[in-house]
C-alpha cells in the first residue's frame, strides 16, 4: 500500500523536501522560474493594455495616459495596439521555451534516475541485491520513478502559478491601489469559508488513494496466483473479496469527485461574484476613468485562476512526498551498501582457495556457519553435500565473495579475496547457478554475457567445451538464434550447458556450480555430467549437489551440516564413516 502523505507537512518543509530531491536540476529550475516571472509580467502588461484599449474604445479617446510612480506615460491607440501584439508574440515565444525546457528537464530527470538506480543496484552488495524482489525493483523503476517525474512537473507548475499569482496581485495593486487590496481581502475571507470543503476534498483523495492501492494489490495477487485459484476452485471467494474492494473504490471515487466538483464550482462562482461586486462598486462610485479598475478586476480574476492552480499543485506535491522519500531512501540504501572494490590484479595461475576459521551470520548473534576450515587446490574436483538449510549456499556465496565473512578469512592464492579487483577475479573464478537464467538474446550474446573482449572463436570454443556446439549449430540461425525469454526456446539441459559455456568463455581456472543437474530429466542430467567430466583436469571444479550421481566425478566430497563441515574425504570413505552421506547413498539407490 502506498504510504499516505504527512498531513503536517508545511510549505517550508515541502520546499525543503522538493529541493533536496531535485537539487541536481536547480539551474534548470531557476531558469524556468525566471522565464515564468518575465512571462507573468508580460501577461499583466497585456491585461492592463487590453483594459486600457477597451476604455479608449468606449470613451472615444485616442490617447492613453497613466501614471506610474510619479511618471506619466502617454501612448496612442495604434501604438498601444502594436505594443500589445509585440508583447503577446514575445510571451508566446517564452511559453514555447518554457514548455520545451520543462519537458526536457522532466525527461532528463527520469532518464538519469533510471541509470542511477540500476547502477546503484548493481554496485550494491549481494545482501541488497538478493533481497530485492524483481517486482519491487521494477515498480521502483517504473511506477515510483514515474510519480517522481510527475512531481517534478508539478513542482514547475506550482512555481509558475505562485510567481504568476504574485505578479498579478502586485499589478492589480499598482493599477487600482486601495480598491484592489479591499477586493483581495474579501476573497481571502471567502477562501477561509471554503476551508472545510477543501479539507473534505483532501480526505476523500486519501481514501481514494488507499482503496485504489488495495485494489491494485488484490488484482496483482489474483493474476499471479491464477493457477492456485483454479486448482483450489477459489474464484468465487476471490471475486467476493474483489467486489468488496471495488465497492470501496466506487464510494471513495464518488466522494472525491463530488467534493472536488463542489469546491471547483464554488471557487469559480466566488471569483465571478467578486468580479461582479467590483464592477458594482465602480458603477456606484461613478469613477471618471474605469480602465485601472477594470484592469484590477481582470488581474485579480486571472490571479485567482493561478491561485487555484497553485493550491491544487501544492496538494499534489504533498501527496507526492512519499514517492520522493521512497526513491531517495532506496537509492541511499543502495549507496550505503556499496560493496568494497579491491585494487589488486589477480595473477594466474590459480593455486588455492581457502576458508580459514570462517564464521558468518545474517543477524548478529545468530551464526549460520561455524569455524569452517577448507582448502581447494588447483586441479581439485570437490563435491559439497548436505541437507537443506545446512549452509551450502551461504558457503558458496563466501567462496564467490558475494558475501563477506563475519570473522575468519577467505583467501585465494594466500590473499584475502576482498583485495582483488573485480575484472581479474571474474576472469579466474566463475559460477553456474542452480537455475539456468538466460537473456532474451542470441546464443552468442548469452555466452559472451556483455564481455566484448571475448571473441567469436572463444565463444565457439566455450560451446565445444560445454558439449553444446553441435546442438547450437543445428538451431535455425546457429549462434545468432535468440533463445527466448529466460531461454524458453531451449530445453533444460541445453540451458544448463549454455550457462556452462557462458562460465567457460573467459577461460576460468576455478568453476563453482550450484546444483547443476537439479530439475533436469535423466538424459539432460547425464549430458551435464558428461560435460563436467570432460572439464575435469582442465578446470578446478566445486560442485554443490543433492543428486549423488552428479558427484561421481568428484575426487573429494565435503559434508556440511548445521553450518559446520561434518566430514571430508573420498566418497567411499564417507559412505562408510558418515551417517548423513551413508543415508543419502541408501536413498539414492531406492530411486
Amino acid at each position: 500500500m502506498t504510504a499516505a502523505p504527512n498531513p503536517k507537512l508545511g510549505p517550508v518543509s515541502l520546499v525543503r523536501t522538493v529541493y533536496r530531491h531535485y537539487r541536481a536540476y536547480r539551474r534548470r529550475l531557476g531558469a524556468l522560474i525566471v522565464i515564468s516571472a518575465v512571462a507573468a509580467v508580460l501577461e499583466a502588461t497585456i491585461v492592463i493594455g487590453i483594459a486600457g484599449l477597451a476604455s479608449m474604445l468606449v470613451s472615444g479617446e485616442t490617447e492613453l495616459s497613466h501614471g506610474f510612480f510619479g511618471l506619466t506615460i502617454r501612448i496612442s491607440r495604434s501604438q498601444a495596439l502594436i505594443a500589445l501584439v509585440v508583447i503577446v508574440v514575445v510571451r508566446a515565444a517564452l511559453d514555447f521555451v518554457f514548455i520545451r525546457l520543462k519537458a526536457s528537464t522532466a525527461a532528463r530527470y527520469e532518464a538519469s534516475k533510471r541509470v542511477e538506480m540500476l547502477e546503484a543496484f548493481l554496485a550494491a552488495d549481494w545482501d541488497h541485491q538478493s533481497g530485492e524482489q524483481v517486482g519491487a525493483f521494477q515498480n521502483a523503476i517504473s511506477q515510483l520513478l514515474n510519480q517522481c517525474r510527475i512531481a517534478l512537473l508539478t513542482t514547475i507548475q506550482w512555481s509558475q502559478a505562485g510567481i504568476s499569482l504574485t505578479v498579478m496581485l502586485a499589478a492589480s495593486v499598482v493599477a487600482a491601489g486601495v480598491a484592489s487590496i479591499i477586493l483581495m481581502v474579501s476573497l481571502v475571507v471567502l477562501a477561509l469559508i471554503f476551508r472545510p470543503l477543501l479539507r473534505r476534498s483532501h480526505e476523500a483523495a486519501g481514501h481514494l488513494r488507499e482503496s485504489s492501492s488495495d485494489y491494485a494489490v488484490q488484482l496483482n495477487e489474483t493474476v499471479s496466483m491464477a493457477r492456485e485459484i483454479f486448482v483450489f476452485d477459489s474464484a468465487d471467494a476471490v471475486m467476493e473479496e474483489t467486489r468488496s474492494i471495488t465497492s470501496r473504490v466506487r464510494r471513495a471515487l464518488t466522494q472525491y469527485d463530488v467534493s472536488s466538483g463542489l469546491l471547483g464550482s464554488m471557487y469559480t462562482n466566488a471569483i465571478y461574484l467578486g468580479a461582479v461586486a467590483g464592477l458594482a462598486v465602480l458603477l456606484a462610485a461613478n469613477v471618471d476613468s474605469p480602465a485601472p479598475y477594470a484592469a484590477m478586476v481582470l488581474l485579480i480574476f486571472r490571479g485567482l485562476g493561478y491561485g487555484r492552480t497553485f493550491q491544487s499543485n501544492y496538494q499534489s506535491l504533498v501527496s507526492a512526498t512519499p514517492y520522493l522519500d521512497g526513491l531517495d531512501e532506496r537509492l541511499d540504501g543502495y549507496h550505503a551498501a556499496r560493496r568494497p572494490v579491491g585494487t589488486v590484479v589477480m595473477e594466474r595461475p590459480f593455486r588455492s582457495l581457502e576458508l580459514r576459521d570462517v564464521q558468518f551470520h545474517y543477524e548478529p548473534g545468530h551464526p549460520v556457519l561455524h569455524h569452517l576450515e577448507l582448502r581447494i587446490d588447483a586441479g581439485d574436483t570437490l563435491g559439497i553435500v548436505g541437507p537443506s538449510g545446512a549452509g551450502k549456499s551461504t558457503m558458496l556465496s563466501l567462496l564467490l565473495r558475494m558475501r563477506t565473512a563475519t570473522s575468519g578469512t577467505v583467501a585465494l592464492n594466500d590473499r584475502s579475496v576482498d583485495d582483488y579487483e573485480a575484472r581479474s577475479w571474474a576472469d579466474v573464478v566463475t559460477y553456474v547457478p542452480q537455475e539456468a537464467l538466460l537473456f532474451d538474446r542470441s546464443v552468442s550474446d548469452n555466452i559472451r554475457c556483455f564481455r566484448p573482449d571475448i571473441s567469436d572463436e572463444e565463444v565457439r570454443d566455450a560451446a565445444r567445451l560445454a558439449r553444446i556446439l553441435d546442438e547450437v549449430e543445428q538451431l535455425p540461425d546457429g549462434f545468432d538464434t535468440r533463445v527466448g525469454e529466460r531461454g524458453s526456446r531451449l530445453s533444460g539441459g541445453q540451458r544448463q550447458r549454455l550457462c556452462l559455456a557462458r562460465a567457460l568463455a573467459g577461460r576460468p581456472e576455478l568453476l563453482i556450480l550450484d546444483e547443476p543437474t537439479s530439475g533436469l530429466d535423466l538424459a539432460s542430467e547425464e549430458a551435464v555430467r558428461v560435460t563436467l567430466e570432460g572439464l575435469k583436469g582442465q578446470v578446478t571444479l566445486v560442485i554443490v549437489a543433492h543428486r549423488l550421481s552428479t558427484l561421481r566425478i568428484c575426487d573429494r566430497v565435503v559434508v556440511i551440516n548445521h553450518g559446520t563441515i561434518e566430514a571430508s574425504g573420498a566418497r567411499e570413505e564417507l559412505e562408510a564413516g558418515n551417517a548423513y552421506y551413508a543415508e543419502a547413498v541408501r536413498l539414492a539407490k531406492l530411486v
